[in-house]
């Protein structure tokens, strides 16, 4: 199987230069610390968006099963829990901040109901 996880938020006013830099700094150690069956794509900007609640930057991580989510939700201690801690402080945290979470599962492998 293939999934897709896109984790939506806002980041905390002032704080997008600073989310550049950290990445710059981090990405490359979230690939090679991303848990067995998951691999961090990417942080993305949305460039444009008809979505008004999504937030505006986007986390990617690629899995292959829906039991690589147990994997990345068990991995609080490790260094790849410490990293997406450390990503998650630069976004806004309140209740009115837009967030959204999407799991994208590839068609290919999708179960169609109806169809003949």
């Amino acid at each position: 199987m293939d999934f897709l996880n896109l984790q939506g938020g806002t980041v905390t006013q002032g704080r997008m230069g600073e989310l550049k830099g950290w990445l710059d700094v981090h990405e490359g150690e979230l690939r090679d610390t991303a848990p067995e069956g998951t691999e961090y794509i990417g942080t993305y900007v949305a460039v444009f968006t008809s979505e008004k609640d999504a937030g505006a930057v986007f986390t990617v991580m690629r899995m292959d099963s829906y039991g690589a989510m147990d994997r990345i939700a068990a991995s609080p201690g490790s260094r790849f829990g410490e990293l997406v801690n450390e990503l998650i402080e630069f976004f806004d945290q309140s209740a009115t901040a837009p967030t959204s979470s999407i799991l994208l599962k590839a068609l290919t492998d999708a179960t169609l109901w109806g169809e003949s």
